[in-house]
């Protein structure tokens, strides 16, 4: 019986579709390597100025159409219904922000019925569990909150800003589950990451306060285009060629009209399926894909991959799904959900940050994104509870 190789190759990528996926990571990372083209990074002037425009983006449409889809939905049962849910959680990764989104979702948000309030701001110190602990019982015991009408929304847009893993640190979140509970007047819209809700879920029933919870949709090829446009037009990048990509087509298909190339369209789709969907993922991978080539004018898009995850040890794991269990921690927060000096945690964050794992923004500390999907692989795998992703 005879065999071909390329169909044992067919029957092998059948059998893992998973395993096809890493040898088309390593597969870009060895072209990167090895290719003879001699990229120049950016400067750190232009570099800086995109990553300010980056962070001047608005937060995607379809992450706002979400929540906007979302929110009238459930307003709409909750007001029909006296024992519907009066809340719902929006769950997304710990690299987006959902301060950001929830703010450009909620401003272009149109329901004449409906009072929104914002609670918990964003200038409240994060973890700070008994000033979150004052807002909630402020919140709950005001005269002005108590509507009849049950037209009042409560927007509370990072959970996870607002405990911290250890004994005290849940207090914040009972009282929350109270004020849920006991007045049912009033709707809540809460911002949380996986990591965060099923540690929570686990540790304070939380499920029982905030039934089915919403995951922020992937962003598709066609969503990161669009959102990064921007920022694209202003570095004016060009995408580079595939090895195996024809050079007599520019697109697949001449009735396709929303790509400019054939090299475009592959580019996005690549970072579409390597950032999971993330916007904070991609843009970072976006970002990192960039340079100018020696004896070329212009910058150019190469085609991104993942860097690998630098060699780390089990207690830099916990430290890792600490950071994002809370998102943006300082070292002293940190220090005390891992039982460890701060001294001895500041060590460990530093030669993380000094292998690009970890970075430090302001006083707070985060993970970086680029490193998110396999971290998030990274911790799946070795049982930690931190919620469904596509990997």
């Amino acid at each position: 019986m005879k065999f071909k190789i390329g169909d044992i190759l067919a029957r092998v990528r059948s059998w893992f579709p998973k395993a096809q996926a890493k040898l088309k990571e390593h597969a870009a990372e060895l072209e990167a390597k090895f290719s003879e083209v001699d990229r120049i990074p950016l400067n750190f002037t232009l570099r800086q100025k995109l990553i300010d425009r980056l962070l001047e983006l608005d937060a995607p449409n379809p992450y706002c159409e979400e929540v906007r889809s979302q929110l009238s939905q459930r307003l709409k049962q909750w007001q029909q219904d006296e024992t519907a849910p009066n809340g719902f959680v929006l769950l997304g990764t710990p690299v987006d922000s959902f301060s950001k989104l929830l703010d450009t979702a909620i401003s272009s948000w149109e329901n004449d019925s409906i009072l929104l309030v914002k609670t918990l701001a964003s200038s409240t110190v994060p973890h700070d569990v008994s000033e979150i602990v004052r807002q909630l019982r402020k919140t709950s015991d005001s005269d002005f909150v108590r509507s009849a009408n049950r037209n009042l929304v409560i927007v509370v847009p990072d959970l996870s800003q607002c405990f911290l893993r250890c004994v005290e640190g849940l207090d914040s979140i009972d009282v929350l589950q109270d004020c849920v509970l006991r007045d049912r007047s009033r709707f809540w819209l809460i911002g949380c990451n996986t990591f965060a809700w099923n540690y929570l879920d686990l540790a304070c029933d939380l499920s029982v306060s905030f039934p089915e919870p919403s995951i922020l949709p992937e962003l598709s090829p066609e969503d990161l285009k669009t959102w990064l446009s921007p920022v694209c037009h202003l570095a004016d990048c060009q995408f580079e060629k595939e090895a195996d990509e024809n050079e007599n087509s520019e697109t697949e298909d001449d009735e396709d009209d929303f790509w400019n190339s054939k090299a475009e369209k592959s580019y996005f789709h690549r970072l579409a399926e390597l950032s999971l969907g993330s916007a904070a993922v991609a843009s970072n991978l976006w970002l990192r894909s960039l340079h100018h080539i020696e004896g070329e004018e212009g910058i150019f898009a190469q085609r991104p991959h993942l860097p690998e995850l630098p060699t780390f040890d089990k207690n830099d794991r916990f430290l890792l799904y600490s950071l994002g269990l809370h998102r943006n921690i300082t070292v002293g927060d940190l220090a005390k959900t891992l039982g460890d000096s701060p001294l001895e945690v500041l060590q460990r964050v530093r030669r993380l940050q000094s292998v690009s794992l970890v970075r430090q923004p302001d006083e707070f500390f985060q993970l970086e994104p680029v490193h998110y999907p396999r971290l998030y692989r990274d911790l799946s795998n070795n049982q930690f509870r931190i919620g469904d992703s596509k990997s």
